[in-house]
């Protein structure tokens, strides 16, 4: 790889989270409420995230490994109290 003249590396990082959920209906849930924090353009960092059955697939993009890194560990945070808040408000009785 090539470095820049801030030190940071020309290559492209990505990283590629699945989350499992108990059913596609949690992971709807899941996503929908995920997808409205976006990442800040300051952050350097591009995600997106879809349902994949029962599956939250979440996908990190940077030019910088530390600005990848901040922004898995923010999503884990949020995604940390949006699995806490379906366990513990979903009425919907176990099938």
């Amino acid at each position: 790889s090539i470095m820049n003249s801030t030190g940071d590396s020309d290559q492209v990082h990505q990283a590629v989270l699945r989350i499992p959920f108990k059913d596609a209906r949690h992971a709807e849930i899941a996503c929908t409420s995920l997808s409205v924090d976006p990442e800040p353009p300051r952050s350097f960092v591009t995600k997106t995230i879809r349902a994949d059955g029962s599956l939250v697939v979440v996908t990190f993009t940077s030019g910088q490994v530390r600005k990848l890194r901040v922004a898995i560990n923010s999503f884990f945070d949020f995604a940390t109290l949006v699995i806490g808040t379906i366990d513990r408000f979903d009425l919907v009785p176990d099938q």
